[in-house]
């Protein structure tokens, strides 16, 4: 039992308002467990085999207790032998006879152990002493609380460093586990806090304190209790969800606890608690709202998602399960060492940068005092051999070292600067100079296809006329159509070659007086191309289908069959998103041969609509 036990065991919210009689003063306000009173556990009382202790008088002793490990208000944790197998175990029992601490313990034994986990302590057995009062053997976990760890890692700053934050991770993820295995068993701890977490003294973590957990289900837990039978506040203000605080007993779930480990994520990664105040009822106040809190840029911004995304309000906005919590955690974790080494990478690529330019001034600078000191001793002397040979040499090494980055004209100074020519070094300059006007003529080919097959050129006049030809070749015929289709006006056959006709001229004339603007690349000429390509096509089909009797829908059917082709070419080979007039053209030729009689005004619209898309690809 902890000290948390000397609060009430059962306390509604009005009373939690007005103040507590179990209130610490030495505790921040709303860090002490609410703990609500035990159901009835009777039936199972009276099946508890007596467990003797050694020095009772019995017969034959199943336990010799060694001495006291710790208390509560209630409840006492002793060090004991179980003489059977003579292993060292931990004993709870209570003080004192109470019908509701009694049931309290017996409702921890009877959660704790159907929840067989590496991170439960396994219960060993259940039983009662002379008085009738239970006994809950357990393992004996030797370590320290989660809560003792944080606060020796903490010392005297309220941040943790990304070292020691990344192990509290750990340490959390294997709470998550538990937590898990507990809600596949429907059963939810509803006081997860780092003083509920044990580690021991080999790494082992274990969960602790089930007294408050209640059952979400009803099946295989009848004796626990679940939601509906629950009565009374019960958890640590200071990590509660808002269900918890707001009365709505029905309204707890799994996702109570993925708030509660949002809540101790918030803790590991803000060193204070997730609700805080001057008292009781400000914690609960801030518990109830769970306004979003405020995250620094210190924070880990990965863990500030995780964290903001498990203490949503609304429950169904919290992850869907304590396992996805923990496989975000761990996605941190490898993210994190990614982070490292990527950092340590710019480390080294920084310091290359510096080691680069650094040696490249420290040669230019020895070179200069190197020529300098012969040069003045040429001076004093002109014929020093050793000063000759000397400053020959120093050219020499620095052409070298210019050739070998690239510098040309660095290069060729230098070696004018030899008092007798270098053969090799000369047919390296020469190398150099090639290699470059190949690279100058590369790059130039490279700007001149960019340049002819850059569609951005002359984009927007190209636009211009698809608007103005749109307008022209949409309203004409969908006029003349629609009189035809009404009686009013009987078009010949040979008025259908006015059209590409006209156009073939009006475009083709247009194109070649603005030629200057409109066929300055290749991407341009293969456009104009293909829209003269499309109107001599258009005509000579239109001529043909004329001269052989075949009816003027069938024609204007065929017709927009060419546009489909052409501009359908133009998208695949120039500019994909003409694909979108190509469509329109589809869709046109399909509507002439759904409704032959309304063929021209199916052809305006369709011609409009297609011409309108190329405008608005190329606006």
């Amino acid at each position: 039992m902890s000290a948390e036990d000397d609060l009430p065991t059962q306390m509604h919210l009005s009373e939690l308002l007005g103040g507590s009689p179990g209130d610490d003063p030495a505790q921040p306000a709303g860090t002490l467990s609410i703990r609500p009173a035990g159901s009835d556990l009777r039936e199972l009382r009276d099946t508890l085999p007596t467990l003797a202790l050694a020095g009772s008088g019995a017969a034959k002793p199943y336990l010799e207790m060694l001495g006291e490990l710790g208390q509560g208000g209630a409840g006492i944790v002793h060090l004991a032998r179980q003489i059977p197998l003579g292993r060292r175990v931990a004993v709870k029992s209570l003080k004192r006879d109470s019908e509701q601490a009694s049931d309290e313990l017996l409702r921890e034994a009877r959660i704790t152990g159907l929840l067989e986990h590496p991170n439960i302590v396994p219960v060993y057995t259940l039983g009662q002493d002379a008085r009738g009062l239970p006994l809950l053997v357990m393992k004996r976990v030797e370590g320290r609380s989660w809560r003792a760890l944080l606060q020796a890692d903490r010392g005297e700053h309220q941040l943790l460093s990304e070292t020691v934050l990344r192990r509290h991770v750990e340490i959390l993820m294997q709470v998550c586990n538990a937590v898990s295995f507990a809600h596949s068993k429907g059963i939810i701890h509803r006081d997860l806090k780092p003083e509920n977490v044990m580690i021991g003294g080999f790494g082992e973590i274990y969960v602790l304190d089930w007294g408050i957990a209640i059952a979400v289900s009803t099946e295989g837990h009848e004796q626990l209790g679940w939601t509906r039978e629950v009565d009374g506040l019960a958890g640590t203000p200071a990590y509660m969800a808002p269900e918890m605080v707001d009365g709505d007993l029905m309204a707890l779930g799994t996702h109570t606890d993925i708030y509660l480990l949002g809540a101790v994520l918030h803790e590991l990664i803000c060193g204070q608690r997730r609700h805080r105040g001057t008292g009781l009822a400000a914690v609960l106040a801030s518990a109830s709202t769970s306004t979003p809190y405020t995250y620094g840029p210190e924070q880990p911004s990965e863990l500030v998602e995780i964290c903001q995304h498990a203490m949503r309000r609304d429950p169904a906005e919290r992850f869907p399960d304590a396992a996805t919590l923990r496989d975000a955690l761990a996605g941190y974790l490898q993210h994190h060492s990614s982070v490292e080494l990527a950092a340590e990478a710019h480390l080294r690529l920084k310091a290359l940068a510096v080691a680069l330019s650094e040696e490249q001034a420290r040669v230019e600078q020895l070179f200069a005092e190197c020529r300098f000191a012969f040069q003045l001793a040429l001076k004093a002397w002109p014929e020093n051999p050793e000063a000759l040979r000397g400053l020959e040499r120093a050219l020499r090494l620095m052409v070298d070292f210019e050739l070998g980055r690239g510098a040309y004209e660095r290069a060729t100074h230098l070696l004018e600067a030899l008092r007798e020519p270098d053969a090799e070094l000369q047919h390296r300059l020469e190398a150099l100079r090639l290699r470059l006007e190949r690279d100058q003529q590369s790059l130039s080919r490279l700007r001149q296809h960019d340049f002819e097959t850059d569609l951005d050129v002359s984009a927007r006049l190209r636009g211009l006329v698809a608007l103005a030809m749109a307008c022209i070749f949409s309203v004409v015929p969908f006029m003349a159509g629609a009189l035809a289709y009404a009686g009013w006006l009987e078009l010949p056959g040979w008025q259908i070659l006015v059209f590409p006709a006209g156009g073939l001229l009006v475009f083709g004339g247009g194109s070649w007086r603005l030629r200057h603007l409109f066929l300055k690349n290749r991407a341009n000429r293969a456009v104009v191309g293909s829209v003269m390509f499309a109107f001599v096509s258009i005509f000579l089909h239109r001529l043909i289908a004329l001269r052989h009797g075949a009816p003027p829908h069938l024609a204007l059917g065929q017709d927009i069959g060419i546009m489909f082709a052409i501009v359908g070419t133009l998208a695949i080979c120039l500019d994909r998103r003409l694909g979108w007039a190509a469509a329109c053209f589809l869709l046109t030729g399909l509507g002439v041969a759904a409704w032959p009689a309304g063929a021209l005004m199916v052809l305006g619209v369709g011609v409009g609509l297609g011409l309108g898309a190329v405008w608005w690809v190329w606006r």
